[in-house]
């Protein structure tokens, strides 16, 4: 099952202080228990170097630009 991660936006005060990537990466963690896949659709330059650099791939398809994949195991464990 496929997730979609929407509508992230950290205020430019906060930005650079690591609170985006621990936001996603909670969400990571709490979504790999549950989906094999979540995807994400970025719209600005900045949005698709954070997603880059924080190791989703970039994918093309009609409604996401990146995707990270989880391993099957966890799903069956």
């Amino acid at each position: 099952m496929t997730k979609w991660l929407r509508h992230l936006y950290v205020a430019p005060d906060h930005r650079r202080d690591g609170l985006a990537r621990e936001l996603v990466d909670g969400l990571v963690t709490d979504a790999e228990r549950s989906f094999s896949r979540i995807r994400l659709r970025t719209a600005t330059p900045i949005a698709d170097a954070f997603s880059f650099a924080i190791e989703w791939q970039r994918v093309n398809e009609p409604f996401a630009t990146h995707a990270i994949e989880f391993d099957d195991d966890v799903l069956n464990s």
